[in-house]
């Protein structure tokens, strides 16, 4: 389980860790951006997938969806695994997580609907749900989704 002191300190967290490139578009042209980072620990793979609107020149970007995949490899493991999702570009800061994240390779959205951002990182933890040994986990740096 994971365990943040509050949703700004889980994104200054994950802003120690270091800077994903995201994808660049031209600033006067509006267009869909798909962009999947991910990480590995442990014989295992969290990727997450989160498609978004790369904005005109002085409008926010938009969310349309964040959805994650583990590939567990040859490990064992069951479907509990912790996805944890941050997007300091909100006020508050807009958190999404499951603690019962499914490892069969496919694709999962975490719950919540599509929503406006302004400037401010993002960032996601994996703990990867491993049979009868310490749960590994890893997480992606935060990246800035432009605006």
């Amino acid at each position: 389980m994971i365990n943040w002191k509050g949703a700004a300190a889980g994104v200054a967290a994950l802003a120690a860790a270091g800077t994903l490139a995201a994808p660049m578009a031209s600033a006067s042209v509006q267009q869909t951006v798909t962009y999947t980072p991910s990480c590995s620990a442990g014989g295992f793979t969290g990727t997450l997938r989160i498609i978004y609107r790369e904005p005109v020149k002085g409008r926010a970007d938009y969310i349309y969806s964040v959805e994650y995949r583990i590939n567990k490899g040859s490990q064992h493991g069951g479907n509990l695994a912790d996805v944890h999702w941050q997007d300091g570009g909100t006020a508050p800061t807009t958190v999404r997580y499951t603690y019962s994240g499914i490892q069969d390779g496919g694709w999962h959205k975490l719950t919540g609907d599509g929503y406006g951002r302004g400037m401010g990182v993002t960032g996601m933890k994996f703990v990867f749900d491993k049979t009868a040994a310490g749960d590994p986990s890893c997480q992606l740096s935060p990246t800035a989704l432009r605006n």
